[in-house]
């Protein structure tokens, strides 16, 4: 799927001309990210990156989304504010043409002002709900680089039970014959279970 979005993402590039360091300049991330993202080597790019891809390359960050496999925003809910946003301003601009020619009555001011406050809280509800899934996102990343750095510092317990290192269990330090009862207590726990 990473190699599919990389794909995706140099074609989209190479079409409307940009080179890697073109493309950084307007999206303010480095050429070497975006060439890992190309090269399918940056697993989950952030959701930051996809939408600023997607206003720069003028593709719809659904398909984006999808390739990179960003579940977490919910998209049927951006659809629906974004239309009720167009149909809004479709009604403003309409409004506004009105009041170009002539005055409005009362009742289309009063819908005009209505209208305003309308799309402003639908602006504000997007910019809320991409930060949420900004942080989402945000708070993924910090779990899968905490779940790798316990991986990284797992020991095999026979090794370390049988150096001659300290070794501690809530800070009591182990001796050499305490250390051998467990490697010995462990070893028959083991051959019962099998």
């Amino acid at each position: 799927m990473d190699y599919e979005l990389g794909k995706f993402i140099k074609q989209l590039r190479t079409e409307k001309g940009f080179t890697l360091n073109a493309l950084s300049k307007e999206i303010g991330y480095s050429d070497a990210y975006i060439s890992m993202v190309e090269n399918g080597k940056k697993k989950k790019p952030s959701l930051d990156f996809l939408l600023k891809l997607s206003d720069i390359l003028e593709v719809d960050i659904r398909k984006l989304t999808n390739l990179s496999n960003h579940i977490d925003v919910d998209l049927a809910q951006i659809d629906k504010l974004t239309k009720l946003g167009e149909n809004k301003a479709a009604v403003m601009d309409k409004l506004i043409q009105k009041r170009k020619t002539s005055m409005l009555d009362e009742s289309e001011k009063d819908m005009f002002l209505n209208l305003q406050r309308e799309i402003y809280t639908i602006r504000e509800d997007l910019k809320s709900m991409l930060a949420r899934a900004k942080e989402k996102e945000r708070e993924k990343n910090i779990q899968e680089i905490e779940k790798e750095e316990r991986e990284a510092i797992t020991y095999e317990l026979h090794s370390i039970l049988t150096r001659n290192a300290s070794v501690y269990f809530k800070g009591r330090l182990l001796d050499r014959d305490y250390k051998e009862f467990l490697l010995d207590l462990l070893e028959r726990s083991i051959k019962e279970g099998e």
